[in-house]
Protein backbone atom coordinates (compact mmCIF):
# COMPACT_ATOMS: atom_id res chain seq x y z
CA UNK A 1 0.00 0.00 0.00
CA UNK A 2 2.85 2.43 0.90
CA UNK A 3 4.55 1.73 -2.45
CA UNK A 4 1.31 2.44 -4.35
CA UNK A 5 0.69 5.68 -2.40
CA UNK A 6 4.29 6.76 -2.90
CA UNK A 7 4.01 6.16 -6.64
CA UNK A 8 0.81 8.22 -6.80
CA UNK A 9 2.39 11.12 -4.87
CA UNK A 10 5.48 11.09 -7.06
CA UNK A 11 3.35 11.02 -10.23
CA UNK A 12 1.24 13.98 -9.07
CA UNK A 13 4.32 15.93 -8.05
CA UNK A 14 5.93 15.20 -11.41
CA UNK A 15 2.91 16.55 -13.28
CA UNK A 16 2.73 19.71 -11.16
CA UNK A 17 6.39 20.67 -11.31
CA UNK A 18 7.43 23.03 -14.06
CA UNK A 19 10.91 21.64 -14.50
CA UNK A 20 12.73 21.64 -17.81
CA UNK A 21 15.27 18.91 -18.45
CA UNK A 22 15.57 19.51 -22.18
CA UNK A 23 18.68 21.62 -22.08
CA UNK A 24 20.98 19.06 -20.48
CA UNK A 25 24.17 20.62 -21.75
CA UNK A 26 23.71 23.82 -19.75
CA UNK A 27 23.04 21.78 -16.62
CA UNK A 28 25.90 19.34 -17.00
CA UNK A 29 28.54 21.98 -17.74
CA UNK A 30 30.13 22.75 -14.38
CA UNK A 31 33.41 24.19 -13.15
CA UNK A 32 35.31 24.32 -9.89
CA UNK A 33 33.86 27.70 -8.98
CA UNK A 34 30.27 26.48 -9.38
CA UNK A 35 30.89 23.57 -7.01
CA UNK A 36 31.48 25.90 -4.07
CA UNK A 37 28.66 26.11 -1.56
CA UNK A 38 27.87 28.58 1.16
CA UNK A 39 29.98 28.07 4.25
CA UNK A 40 30.46 30.45 7.15
CA UNK A 41 33.32 32.35 5.53
CA UNK A 42 31.51 32.96 2.24
CA UNK A 43 28.37 34.00 4.09
CA UNK A 44 30.23 36.51 6.24
CA UNK A 45 31.89 37.95 3.15
CA UNK A 46 28.59 38.38 1.33
CA UNK A 47 26.90 39.63 4.50
CA UNK A 48 29.45 42.43 4.65
CA UNK A 49 28.64 43.34 1.05
CA UNK A 50 24.90 43.31 1.77
CA UNK A 51 25.33 45.46 4.85
CA UNK A 52 26.84 48.19 2.70
CA UNK A 53 23.31 48.98 1.55
CA UNK A 54 21.19 47.45 4.33
CA UNK A 55 21.45 49.09 7.73
CA UNK A 56 19.47 47.41 10.47
CA UNK A 57 17.35 49.62 12.66
CA UNK A 58 18.55 49.64 16.29
CA UNK A 59 14.97 50.01 17.48
CA UNK A 60 13.51 46.89 19.06
CA UNK A 61 10.13 45.96 17.63
CA UNK A 62 7.19 44.10 19.05
CA UNK A 63 5.97 43.34 15.55
CA UNK A 64 7.42 40.86 13.08
CA UNK A 65 8.85 41.66 9.68
CA UNK A 66 6.09 39.57 8.14
CA UNK A 67 3.45 41.75 9.77
CA UNK A 68 5.31 44.92 8.76
CA UNK A 69 5.28 43.74 5.15
CA UNK A 70 1.56 43.10 5.31
CA UNK A 71 0.82 46.42 6.98
CA UNK A 72 3.05 48.50 4.71
CA UNK A 73 0.29 48.49 2.09
CA UNK A 74 -2.66 48.61 4.50
CA UNK A 75 -4.82 51.71 4.98
CA UNK A 76 -3.58 53.81 7.90
CA UNK A 77 -6.98 55.27 8.84
CA UNK A 78 -10.65 55.09 7.91
CA UNK A 79 -10.38 57.90 5.38
CA UNK A 80 -7.63 56.08 3.51
CA UNK A 81 -9.58 52.83 3.74
CA UNK A 82 -12.66 54.48 2.22
CA UNK A 83 -10.54 55.76 -0.67
CA UNK A 84 -9.12 52.30 -1.28
CA UNK A 85 -12.57 50.72 -1.16
CA UNK A 86 -13.96 53.34 -3.55
CA UNK A 87 -11.12 52.76 -5.99
CA UNK A 88 -11.67 49.01 -5.77
CA UNK A 89 -15.36 49.46 -6.55
CA UNK A 90 -14.62 51.73 -9.52
CA UNK A 91 -12.14 49.19 -10.87
CA UNK A 92 -14.65 46.39 -10.30
CA UNK A 93 -12.21 44.45 -8.14
CA UNK A 94 -13.34 40.99 -6.91
CA UNK A 95 -14.88 40.64 -3.47
CA UNK A 96 -11.82 38.73 -2.24
CA UNK A 97 -9.65 41.79 -2.93
CA UNK A 98 -12.07 44.07 -1.06
CA UNK A 99 -12.19 41.66 1.88
CA UNK A 100 -8.39 41.69 1.99
CA UNK A 101 -8.33 45.49 2.17
CA UNK A 102 -10.67 45.43 5.15
CA UNK A 103 -8.88 42.51 6.79
CA UNK A 104 -5.47 44.19 6.47
CA UNK A 105 -6.83 47.42 7.91
CA UNK A 106 -8.37 45.67 10.91
CA UNK A 107 -5.23 43.60 11.49
CA UNK A 108 -2.83 46.55 11.28
CA UNK A 109 -4.83 49.30 12.98
CA UNK A 110 -3.01 48.86 16.31
CA UNK A 111 0.48 48.82 14.79
CA UNK A 112 2.32 52.10 15.22
CA UNK A 113 2.36 54.24 12.07
CA UNK A 114 6.07 54.97 12.46
CA UNK A 115 6.80 51.24 12.69
CA UNK A 116 5.00 50.70 9.39
CA UNK A 117 7.46 53.06 7.72
CA UNK A 118 10.42 50.87 8.62
CA UNK A 119 12.17 48.85 5.95
CA UNK A 120 10.55 45.48 6.60
CA UNK A 121 13.15 43.76 4.43
CA UNK A 122 15.84 44.74 6.93
CA UNK A 123 13.70 43.38 9.75
CA UNK A 124 13.05 40.09 7.93
CA UNK A 125 16.76 39.61 7.24
CA UNK A 126 17.67 40.25 10.85
CA UNK A 127 14.97 37.88 12.12
CA UNK A 128 16.00 35.16 9.67
CA UNK A 129 19.63 35.45 10.73
CA UNK A 130 18.50 34.98 14.32
CA UNK A 131 16.69 31.79 13.34
CA UNK A 132 13.13 32.81 12.46
CA UNK A 133 11.72 30.27 10.00
CA UNK A 134 8.73 32.55 9.36
CA UNK A 135 11.01 35.46 8.42
CA UNK A 136 13.13 33.26 6.14
CA UNK A 137 10.08 32.02 4.23
CA UNK A 138 8.63 35.54 3.98
CA UNK A 139 11.93 36.93 2.68
CA UNK A 140 11.95 34.32 -0.09
CA UNK A 141 8.57 35.66 -1.28
CA UNK A 142 10.06 39.08 -1.98
CA UNK A 143 10.68 39.82 -5.65
CA UNK A 144 13.61 41.76 -7.03
CA UNK A 145 11.29 44.66 -7.89
CA UNK A 146 9.97 44.81 -4.33
CA UNK A 147 13.50 44.58 -2.92
CA UNK A 148 14.68 47.53 -5.02
CA UNK A 149 11.61 49.63 -4.21
CA UNK A 150 11.57 49.05 -0.45
CA UNK A 151 15.37 49.41 -0.17
CA UNK A 152 15.11 52.70 -2.08
CA UNK A 153 17.66 51.57 -4.64
CA UNK A 154 16.90 54.02 -7.40
CA UNK A 155 18.83 55.86 -10.10
CA UNK A 156 21.47 53.13 -10.22
CA UNK A 157 23.80 52.47 -13.09
CA UNK A 158 23.46 49.18 -14.95
CA UNK A 159 26.50 47.79 -13.14
CA UNK A 160 25.17 48.88 -9.73
CA UNK A 161 21.79 47.34 -10.50
CA UNK A 162 23.38 44.02 -11.43
CA UNK A 163 25.51 44.07 -8.29
CA UNK A 164 22.51 44.74 -6.06
CA UNK A 165 20.53 42.00 -7.79
CA UNK A 166 23.38 39.56 -7.22
CA UNK A 167 23.63 40.50 -3.53
CA UNK A 168 19.88 40.04 -3.07
CA UNK A 169 19.83 36.60 -4.70
CA UNK A 170 22.97 35.50 -2.86
CA UNK A 171 21.42 36.45 0.47
CA UNK A 172 18.36 34.33 -0.29
CA UNK A 173 20.58 31.31 -0.94
CA UNK A 174 22.69 31.97 2.16
CA UNK A 175 19.68 32.10 4.44
CA UNK A 176 18.25 28.97 2.83
CA UNK A 177 21.56 27.19 3.40
CA UNK A 178 21.52 28.23 7.06
CA UNK A 179 18.11 26.60 7.52
CA UNK A 180 18.80 23.61 5.25
CA UNK A 181 21.72 22.36 7.34
CA UNK A 182 19.54 22.28 10.46
CA UNK A 183 16.95 20.17 8.67
CA UNK A 184 14.38 22.68 7.44
CA UNK A 185 12.45 20.91 4.69
CA UNK A 186 11.28 24.09 2.93
CA UNK A 187 14.85 25.37 2.69
CA UNK A 188 16.09 22.07 1.27
CA UNK A 189 13.43 22.00 -1.43
CA UNK A 190 13.99 25.66 -2.31
CA UNK A 191 17.73 25.13 -2.79
CA UNK A 192 17.35 21.92 -4.80
CA UNK A 193 14.92 23.65 -7.14
CA UNK A 194 16.72 27.01 -7.24
CA UNK A 195 20.17 25.63 -8.10
CA UNK A 196 18.74 23.90 -11.14
CA UNK A 197 17.85 27.33 -12.48
CA UNK A 198 20.60 29.58 -11.16
CA UNK A 199 23.70 29.48 -8.97
CA UNK A 200 24.72 32.98 -7.77
CA UNK A 201 28.37 31.87 -7.61
CA UNK A 202 28.70 30.58 -11.18
CA UNK A 203 25.71 32.61 -12.44
CA UNK A 204 24.43 29.56 -14.30
CA UNK A 205 22.42 26.40 -13.51
CA UNK A 206 24.20 23.99 -11.17
CA UNK A 207 22.86 20.45 -10.98
CA UNK A 208 25.83 19.38 -8.82
CA UNK A 209 24.75 21.59 -5.91
CA UNK A 210 21.12 20.68 -6.50
CA UNK A 211 21.97 16.99 -6.27
CA UNK A 212 24.11 17.59 -3.18
CA UNK A 213 21.30 19.31 -1.28
CA UNK A 214 18.83 16.65 -2.44
CA UNK A 215 21.09 13.96 -0.97
CA UNK A 216 21.48 16.00 2.21
CA UNK A 217 17.72 16.12 2.60
CA UNK A 218 17.25 12.44 1.79
CA UNK A 219 19.65 11.57 4.61
CA UNK A 220 18.23 13.98 7.18
CA UNK A 221 14.50 14.51 6.64
CA UNK A 222 11.90 12.51 8.53
CA UNK A 223 9.00 13.92 6.50
CA UNK A 224 7.67 11.42 3.97
CA UNK A 225 6.31 14.00 1.51
CA UNK A 226 9.58 15.93 1.50
CA UNK A 227 11.52 12.69 1.01
CA UNK A 228 9.43 11.77 -2.03
CA UNK A 229 9.88 15.21 -3.60
CA UNK A 230 13.64 15.19 -3.02
CA UNK A 231 13.91 11.70 -4.47
CA UNK A 232 11.89 12.83 -7.49
CA UNK A 233 14.39 15.62 -8.09
CA UNK A 234 17.36 13.33 -7.55
CA UNK A 235 16.25 10.66 -10.02
CA UNK A 236 15.69 13.21 -12.76
CA UNK A 237 18.94 15.02 -12.06
CA UNK A 238 20.77 11.71 -12.36
CA UNK A 239 19.35 11.35 -15.87
CA UNK A 240 21.33 14.45 -16.85
CA UNK A 241 24.39 14.01 -14.64
CA UNK A 242 27.79 12.66 -15.58
CA UNK A 243 29.91 10.42 -13.36
CA UNK A 244 32.05 13.44 -12.45
CA UNK A 245 28.92 15.41 -11.53
CA UNK A 246 27.78 12.64 -9.19
CA UNK A 247 31.20 12.41 -7.58
CA UNK A 248 31.38 16.17 -7.04
CA UNK A 249 27.88 16.17 -5.55
CA UNK A 250 28.80 13.38 -3.12
CA UNK A 251 31.81 15.38 -1.93
CA UNK A 252 29.64 18.44 -1.29
CA UNK A 253 27.00 16.32 0.46
CA UNK A 254 29.63 14.98 2.85
CA UNK A 255 30.70 18.54 3.65
CA UNK A 256 27.08 19.57 4.16
CA UNK A 257 26.44 16.62 6.48
CA UNK A 258 29.49 17.53 8.54
CA UNK A 259 28.32 21.13 8.74
CA UNK A 260 24.82 19.95 9.63
CA UNK A 261 26.12 17.80 12.48
CA UNK A 262 28.03 20.74 13.93
CA UNK A 263 25.06 23.09 13.56
CA UNK A 264 22.63 20.71 15.25
CA UNK A 265 24.94 19.84 18.14
CA UNK A 266 25.96 23.44 18.89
Amino acid sequence: MFIICSAIVITIFYLLEDFNFKDKRSLVTQNNQSNQFYNEDSENSSKKAIDETIKYTPKKLNVSGKDLRRCAKAAKNEIELDKKLHKAAVNDEPQAFINELISDYDYCIDIDIDARKLNYIEVLIREARYGSREAFLEFWKISEKEYFNISNLKALTTEETLNQRQKFISLKYQLAHKFAIIGNNEALLKLVSAYLNYDPVSQSPNLVKSLAYADLGLQTTDDNETYLKLDWYKQRILNSASIDNVGSAQTITEQLLEESTKAVTN
